[in-house]
């Protein structure tokens, strides 16, 4: 009988340390990166400032500070420094005003293409493969590593992207890529293959905060003119828009 209680007095332990085992588990990359998604969904506003430094081979690189504001779906604002380039959606067609070359774009309205928010960046409803790889801290606080690539085998080879979500708040507080493509030159040719690297930090992010209607209304500065087609600066969700 004494053996047998203690049989049973085991069993019952070695259970509910399964349960705790299993309820202290780290989420998936998926849930991870839905949770961060999940954490957005449904603003009325969005406004963000990211910092983006970008190195291209052994030539050194170059940094950024992106102003982001938008009503999410309808319309955006991005604001780059100090090269000064704007981008602008106002529902109905998009501009991007480069001042170096004292020239803008325009295309047709698709602000969903400027990614407001590094959780959509994630692509959680593109099919592609999302895993958790570690945890680290970022700003001093834990954060997941997960690693997202593209379905179907579609990403360049050596290429990798990262996203660091903050484990409290499920906010991406950062996003890691890197990977060898050719970069485009004047003319439209291409240069020779170069690995290229991306880092982009999340330096303060604000949901559901008023936007004057300005924000988003393109005004083509005093002599600029329009350019059918062009160069397109880099932004969260890749080069161009």
């Amino acid at each position: 009988m004494r053996t047998a209680g203690v049989l049973r007095t085991a069993g019952i332990i070695a259970l509910a340390g399964t349960v705790a085992a299993a309820a202290c588990a780290a989420p998936t990359g998926e849930q991870i990166m839905k949770k961060a998604q999940a954490a957005i969904n449904g603003a009325s506003t969005y406004q963000a400032t990211y910092v983006m430094k970008v190195g291209v081979g052994a030539s050194g690189g170059m940094q950024m500070v992106m102003h982001v504001k938008a009503i999410p779906g309808k319309k955006v604002s991005v604001k780059m420094e100090p090269m000064g380039i704007q981008m602008v959606d106002d529902g109905t067609a998009a501009y991007t005003y480069i001042p170096a070359m004292k020239q803008y774009t325009k295309s047709a309205s698709k602000p969903t293409n400027l990614r407001m928010s590094l959780s959509k960046y994630a692509g959680v409803q593109g099919g592609g493969k999302l895993r958790l790889l570690r945890t680290e801290k970022v700003s001093g606080r834990p954060a997941w590593v997960v690693q997202a690539a593209p379905s179907g085998g579609k990403a360049p080879k050596g290429s990798s992207v990262l996203f660091y979500v903050d484990q409290k708040t499920y906010r991406v507080v950062q996003l890691k890529a890197s990977g060898t493509g050719a970069p485009r030159m004047a003319g439209g040719a291409s240069a020779a293959p170069q690995h290229m690297t991306m880092l982009l930090q999340v330096k303060s992010e604000k949901l559901n905060a008023p936007i004057p209607a300005s924000t988003f209304k393109f005004t083509p500065p005093p002599g600029s003119t329009e350019m059918k087609r062009g160069p397109r600066p880099p932004g969260p969700g890749g080069p161009g828009r």
